[in-house]
């Protein structure tokens, strides 16, 4: 039902992005306003694909994770400011290297922008997860807005997973938001989601506009990232309590069953220290079965 649920809100996503760019432009001079976004549902339920039901979750951890951007789709205004492939990968590594220390990672791979076809779907997941060696992908969408004159815009759409994000418009602003989707590659199952967002303040100047634009861009993707990483860690915190208890985001969704590779049996029998989610998700899952076992 979930996924049928996104296919259904980004069959109208592009309808959506066509209407804010117009408003975005209305009434501003040339080169006022610049939007760019991309997308990951776009990429995963392209239009007229038939979105799969999610099914029961089978991991294997440590996880081997797949990070990426999802491929970009539409740019409106200044098309130099397109992010390049060498600021996304310096994006990605800040997202993996908070979760070098996690023990349930076994590694995760910062893919460059352009092993994802634009709209490839599944079929280019399953392709990277073979070449990878992947059990999860983490896919990371953005959505920027950058304006300097609008005095007759009212407001912003963002698109999210939940739906559309609308905010207050402002002059000489960037807003920007991230979001990620973190999917079990072979169940096809929406394992969690995290977003963060910034918003940037400067002064709109015919004099070196370009080089302000940049730099509030690169800020603004700076600052979004920060509040992704918290915001993801704190997801995954949630989606490990979820998964104790074996659902995957509680009542009515998938099942979950976690199985421990030979390194993780190590690591858990032989490590010192505060408990990872590893740990804390292998003992709630036995201590469950063990209550079970005595009110059964």
């Amino acid at each position: 039902m979930l996924a049928m649920a996104l296919h259904r809100r980004v069959v109208w996503l592009p309808l959506i992005a066509i209407l804010v760019s117009v408003g975005a432009t209305s009434g501003c001079t040339a080169g006022a306003a610049l939007q760019r976004r991309s997308n990951a549902l776009e990429f995963l339920y392209p239009q007229g694909k038939q979105a799969e039901p999610p099914r029961d979750v089978v991991l294997q951890v440590p996880l081997r994770v797949g990070l990426a951007f999802a491929p970009a789709e539409y740019v409106a205004g200044d098309h130099s400011m397109v992010l390049s492939g060498e600021q996304k990968q310096k994006l990605l590594t800040r997202v993996a290297d908070a979760f070098t220390s996690n023990r349930s990672v076994r590694r995760i791979e910062s893919l460059p922008p352009q092993y994802l076809e634009p709209r490839g779907g599944f079929v280019s997941v399953d392709r990277l997860a073979r070449a990878f060696d992947l059990d999860v992908i983490a896919l990371v969408s953005y959505d920027q807005f950058m304006y300097s004159d609008t005095d007759r815009l009212r407001s912003l759409a963002y698109w999210t997973l939940i739906g559309v994000h609308l905010v207050k418009a402002e002059k000489n602003q960037t807003r920007t938001l991230m979001d990620v989707v973190v999917y079990d590659i072979r169940s096809r199952t929406l394992l969690f989601r995290a977003a963060g967002e910034s918003v940037v303040n400067g002064r709109a100047s015919p004099v070196g506009l370009t080089a302000e634009r940049r730099a509030q861009s690169n800020q603004g993707f700076s600052q979004a990232v920060d509040g992704l990483i918290t915001n993801l860690k704190t997801s995954f915190d949630e989606f490990s309590k979820q998964a104790a208890s074996g659902t995957v985001r509680g009542p009515g969704t998938p099942a979950i069953r976690i199985m421990r590779t030979p390194e993780a049996q190590v690591a858990s029998a032989g490590g010192a220290g505060a408990l990872g989610f590893l740990d804390v998700l292998i003992v709630s899952m036995l201590g469950a079965a063990a209550w079970r076992r005595a009110h059964s």
